[in-house]
């Protein structure tokens, strides 16, 4: 679902302590398109669960790659920032935020 502008306005606030910062930082800046299969994002409250709710974030199994996708989709000029294409099959993974109600509708929380 190609979304304009991006749904990048009630994305969480990047994570400064991640020791990976630089890293994330120069690929956001590189990106043409980003590709996100089977990856968790942050819900509402900012934290990536499981399919069945499990906090990753606060138990400090997942990095915070998502941080790649809301730093390089906020990029100006507009037309600087890459393409996003994000798979998922259970609601909680990158990008099923711009498709809520549809994964609200079909997929079995």
């Amino acid at each position: 679902v190609e979304s304009s502008p991006p749904h990048v306005a009630g994305a969480p606030p990047l994570d400064p302590a991640y020791t990976g910062r630089s890293r994330i930082d120069r690929l956001a800046a590189s990106a043409d398109l980003i590709i996100a299969i089977e990856r968790s994002g942050p819900g509402t409250d900012g934290n990536c669960r499981t399919m069945r709710g499990k906090d990753m974030t606060s138990a400090g199994i997942i990095a915070p790659l998502h941080d790649v996708v809301v730093k390089a989709r906020r990029q100006t000029p507009p037309a600087r920032r890459p393409r996003f294409v994000a798979v998922g099959d259970g609601g909680n993974e990158l990008g099923m935020g711009a498709v809520y109600d549809e994964v609200a509708t079909y997929v079995k929380m």
